[in-house]
């Protein structure tokens, strides 16, 4: 029905077809406008909150799965603690390295090798360690260095072999260059912490 026909002074008057349509209409238009107005905002805050209410929910999963774990974790680092300690008090201390050098010399000796050099070089810190290289050089056969490899390896302190280099010279020795790693803890670790005010 075209709305030219529609006279809204009488709209009592009007088919009951009308009426309905009429009120259809209102109601959209009161709907349209009030979703616009009042609803619209709402709903944007609303949709905001529940983001913010998943984000926060997950947190809350993830941290509460941490605190489940964290008494086996407490006693987990305990251990690696004690355990650390442990290691720091296998590495040698300063009185001990000119031991350890002398190790190294005799080790050369036990395998018919004469160190033609063992130079310390600058120590190098290593968070809870020091390394305490040494350049060192020798020359023999394949065997007597590889057998000179693993008495180092079996020496009473930690002392790590690396930057190996080796030749053949003149005479088809070998000669055998590396860094003769030693370690030590450190003097100052672990370092203290300040007083937070």
């Amino acid at each position: 029905m075209a709305s030219k026909s529609i006279d809204f002074n009488n709209l009592y008057q009007q088919s009951f077809p009308v009426k309905l349509l009429v009120c259809i209409l209102i109601s959209i238009v009161i709907l349209v406008f009030g979703y616009i107005f009042f609803y619209k905002e709402q709903y944007e805050a609303w949709q905001s909150k529940k983001a913010d209410e998943d984000t926060l929910r997950a947190e809350y999963t993830k941290k509460v799965g941490i605190a489940t774990k964290l008494p086996i974790l407490t006693k987990e680092l305990e251990e690696l603690q004690a355990a650390f300690a442990l290691l720091l008090k296998q590495l040698p201390t300063d009185a001990e390295v000119p031991n350890l050098i002398q190790e190294l010399n005799q080790a050369g000796s036990n395998n018919s090798l004469q160190m033609t050099n063992t130079t310390p070089q600058p120590v190098k810190p290593d968070g809870p360690v020091e390394i305490l290289p040494y350049a060192i050089s020798t020359k023999g056969s394949y065997e007597q260095l590889s057998k000179f490899a693993k008495d180092v390896g079996g020496l009473s302190r930690i002392v790590v072999l690396d930057n190996l280099n080796v030749s053949a010279d003149k005479d088809g020795k070998l000669l055998f260059k590396a860094n003769a790693n030693t370690y030590k803890a450190a003097e100052n670790w672990p370092p203290k912490e300040e007083n937070k005010q």
